[in-house]
């Protein structure tokens, strides 16, 4: 964990947006619980969740290992596509959160499906194709740089 840390705080610390940060304390403010949702593994998002306050509240695809080793494969469901939708509605289970008045910001289309299963999708920096569906549908479209 030391290692990810180091890694994080030489290469990828100055990345997150400040908007990102301040969108982050303006949820906080509000008694909003936030978490990570990211379909990468937590070895690259637990170091972001923590340097954000967020601790393990984040949602990431985990990989499969045995006696200390990979064995190639991911646990299922990925955090990815239906499987954000998944991961999402047991976290909001276990934590007694009402997706219908939950927020969800992101860059890809490929996370149409928890887009469209939270009361406030947000396209942030968003790809052509999601500006596109997010003009569609009148989800509000931020830039955090």
């Amino acid at each position: 964990m030391a290692h990810q840390r180091g890694v994080f705080n030489e290469m990828l610390r100055d990345y997150i947006a400040p908007a990102a940060r301040e969108r982050i304390t303006w949820h906080r403010q509000q008694g909003h619980r936030v978490a990570i949702v990211s379909a990468s593994t937590p070895y690259a998002v637990s170091p972001v969740a923590h340097d954000l306050g967020l601790g393990e509240d984040y949602l990431a695809t985990h990989l499969e290992v045995i006696s200390g080793r990979f064995t190639g494969r991911l646990i299922e469901p990925p955090c990815y596509g239906d499987g954000k939708v998944t991961l999402t509605r047991a976290y909001s289970t276990q934590h007694n959160l009402d997706l219908a008045k939950s927020y969800f910001y992101t860059d890809s289309y490929h996370d149409l499906p928890l887009l469209e299963s939270v009361g406030h999708p947000v396209a942030v920096n968003p790809s052509r194709k999601l500006k596109g569906i997010a003009a569609e549908r009148r989800w509000p479209v931020e830039r955090f740089y």
